[in-house]
C-alpha cells in the first residue's frame, strides 16, 4: 500500500484541529492564571519581565489565527496528497460513508469542546477563531472532505486505474 492520500485524512485532520485547539486554551488558561498569580510579586515588575509577558500574551493571541493556516495548510495538504493517488469509483460510496462517519465525530468533537468550555475553570473569550471553528467543526469537515472526494473521484478518464 503505497497511498499518498485517502479519505482517512480527514480524520488526521479532525484530531489535529481537535488537539490544537484544546491545547491553545488550556494554555491560554493556565497562562491567565499564573500572570495573575505573579502580578503581585515585585520581582516580575520589571521591564524584562514585562516584556516577556507581552510576548508571551502576544503569542497566545495569535494561536486564534494560526489555527486558520493550519487548516489552509491542511486543505492544501489534501489536494495535493489527493492528486497523487489513483482511486476507483467503485470506493466512491465507501467514502461518502466514511465521510459522513467523520462528519459525526467532528460533531461528537464540537460538543466535547462545547462541554469543557462550559466548565469555570476554561474561557475562550480571548478568541474569535477558535470559538466559531468548533461551534461549526461538522460544517467545516465535510468542506474538506467534498473537495477530498472530488478530487479523488472526479480526475479525467484517460487517467490509469
Amino acid at each position: 500500500m503505497n497511498k499518498s492520500g485517502s479519505i482517512l485524512d480527514i480524520i488526521y485532520i479532525l484530531v489535529s484541529i481537535f488537539v490544537f485547539v484544546f491545547v491553545t486554551v488550556v494554555m491560554s488558561n493556565f497562562y491567565d492564571s499564573y500572570k495573575e498569580a505573579i502580578a503581585e510579586d515585585p520581582v516580575f515588575n520589571n521591564t524584562n519581565a514585562l516584556y516577556v509577558q507581552e510576548q508571551a500574551t502576544l503569542t497566545l493571541n495569535l494561536m486564534d489565527y494560526t489555527l486558520l493556516f493550519l487548516i489552509l495548510g491542511f486543505i492544501i495538504l489534501v489536494v495535493v496528497s489527493s492528486f497523487s493517488i489513483r482511486t476507483h469509483p467503485l470506493f466512491f460510496f465507501i467514502s461518502i460513508m466514511l465521510l459522513s462517519l467523520v462528519v459525526l465525530f467532528a460533531a461528537l468533537f464540537s460538543n466535547v469542546y462545547t462541554e469543557i468550555i462550559a466548565s469555570p475553570n476554561l474561557d475562550d473569550s480571548n478568541y474569535t477563531v477558535i470559538p466559531f471553528l468548533m461551534n461549526h467543526l461538522p460544517t467545516v469537515i465535510l468542506i474538506i472532505g467534498c473537495i477530498l472526494v472530488i478530487i479523488l473521484y472526479a480526475k479525467s478518464k484517460w487517467e490509469e486505474y
